[in-house]
């Protein structure tokens, strides 16, 4: 009986120590225990129940039913007597007929999408400012391996981080996984110490899954062939790993911010100065930038970055690429557009109609249109804009006449007689059919030609701005 209580106590310890290692739990906060019935889970429960008085945090459960097994109304049930055994608050969702509406993804990854933001909504509704995940070492290994078997970069072999934070513009919700150092021989003791059952999802036993495989087959024989802890030679390397990827991505933030260039959707990169940073720093933008453009909640892959890269080396203009989680690249005189079709279809130029003769202008008479009055002095908001420094606005006010031979090229800044302006003013998005005169131009010009000679891309010229006097365009914006 001594035995079992030292076993019991070393498991806590191990999680107390995870939690005071990785900062994943501090004194005031509000826990919510993801919890499926399984033993990880249920070893969570437990064992942040025990802690919570010593921590001083409050703990409550959750339980997500994706609506894929007939058993899981009955495990819900379970679930939340077991959370009732206990003490604490219980709450349960249910996914609806959109789990099988998963478009760009596949059933696995908008099980998990839809999941976890049940999580952040619920953290969120309830007060809840941590969601706790019962992630173990064995996972942490099962998962490292996966990535290598699958190829994969730094932050793939750095694994499953202790936390992260679910980014939401109404407020971040941290995910905290304290057994990320226990593993799950261990997890099994302790719930066997502490006399509770559990239940068996009876698709973990099967090995039609590569991570099954890997669990039920490779793992064992590694083990016994070659480490029996293999699970804590794997988390002091992924820790490793973890320290120099966050180096990494605080030169990547800085690298992202000096690539992007104004766009009024998704991100645009200067192609040169991507091709300036050195690879791995490289790698990093352009996964962040499908993280942040793309639907899908896991990192971009491998292969998909290089994908990528030999998109930025190929010097043929209007080059273009569909990428995994409904994502596509083009390649357009120097820049590179990372976009998703599904979120700005109403943009894309290259779906608009085209005009009477037959060839795309790249947008498309009445369809989303924008039009924007303006007052002199005053400023115009773009809608829809999106630049490194934020949204982009066109101030408007009376000055001097000056020498325009002194006065910038045009793109950011224009100069223009008050007096000949006719009224109304208005900024607006492009017709078919617009011409203009350009300044310094013997005559008038269709704006589609003038936007091929300054090679403004396709996907572009839709969402290019113009200032109209009295019907008649004055000046094409940036």
């Amino acid at each position: 009986m001594k035995e079992k209580q030292r076993g019991k106590g070393d498991f806590r310890m191990k999680a107390y120590q995870a939690i005071r290692k990785y900062g994943l739990i501090e004194p005031g906060d509000r826990v919510l225990a993801a919890v499926s019935g399984g033993p990880d889970s249920l070893a969570l429960l437990y064992v942040l129940h025990d802690l919570c008085g010593r921590l001083d945090f409050s703990l409550a459960a959750v339980y997500f039913n994706h609506g894929l097994r007939e058993k899981a109304e009955e495990e819900s049930r379970w679930v939340g007597k077991k959370a009732g055994s206990l003490g604490l608050p219980f709450f349960s969702g249910r996914a609806g007929k959109e789990i099988h509406e998963r478009k760009s993804r596949s059933l696995q990854e908008q099980a998990r999408w839809m999941r976890y933001r049940f999580f952040q909504l619920t953290a969120r509704g309830e007060q809840f400012n941590k969601v706790a995940l019962g992630h173990t070492a064995t996972d942490q290994a099962e998962t490292i391996l996966l990535h290598i078997a699958r190829g994969t970069g730094r932050a793939g072999l750095a694994g499953i981080p202790p936390k992260r934070v679910l980014e939401d513009p109404e407020g971040g919700v941290t995910i905290v996984r304290p057994l990320i150092e226990c593993t799950r021989e261990e997890v099994l003791r302790y719930l066997e110490e502490v006399g509770t059952d559990w239940l068996e999802d009876e698709s973990n036993l099967k090995t039609d899954y590569l991570r099954n495989r890997i669990r039920h087959m490779i793992l064992p024989i590694i083990r016994r062939e070659i480490n029996p802890q293999i699970e804590q030679a794997v988390t002091r390397v992924s820790g490793i790993l973890r320290g120099e990827e966050r180096l990494l991505d605080e030169l990547s933030e800085k690298a992202f911010s000096n690539c992007l260039e104004p766009a009024s959707s998704g991100l645009v990169f200067s192609v040169d100065r991507m091709a300036a940073l050195i690879p791995p720093v490289r790698r990093r933008v352009l996964r962040k930038a499908v993280s942040e453009v793309g639907m899908a909640i896991r990192p971009p892959g491998f292969r998909t970055i290089e994908e990528l890269e030999s998109l930025l080396d190929d010097g043929r203009p209007n080059r273009r690429l569909s990428l995994p989680g409904g994502i596509c690249a083009e390649r357009t005189y120097g820049r590179l557009r990372l976009f998703s079709p599904e979120k700005e279809a109403e943009w894309d130029g290259r779906k608009e109609a085209a005009d009477g003769r037959g060839f795309h202008d790249g947008y498309d008479a009445g369809r989303n249109e924008v039009t924007l009055a303006v007052s002199v002095p005053g400023e115009v908001l773009l809608p829809g804009d999106r630049s490194a420094s934020g949204s982009k606005r066109v101030c408007f006010e009376v000055i001097p006449r000056v020498d325009l031979a002194s006065f910038p090229d045009g793109r950011a800044e224009a100069a223009l007689d008050n007096d000949l302006l006719a009224r109304p003013l208005e900024v607006r998005t492009p017709r078919p059919g617009d011409r203009f005169h350009p300044l310094g131009a013997p005559g008038m010009k269709k704006l589609k030609k003038y936007f091929i000679e300054q090679r403004v891309p396709i996907g572009e010229r839709a969402r290019t701005y113009l200032l109209v006097s009295g019907g008649e365009i004055a000046w094409v914006v940036g």
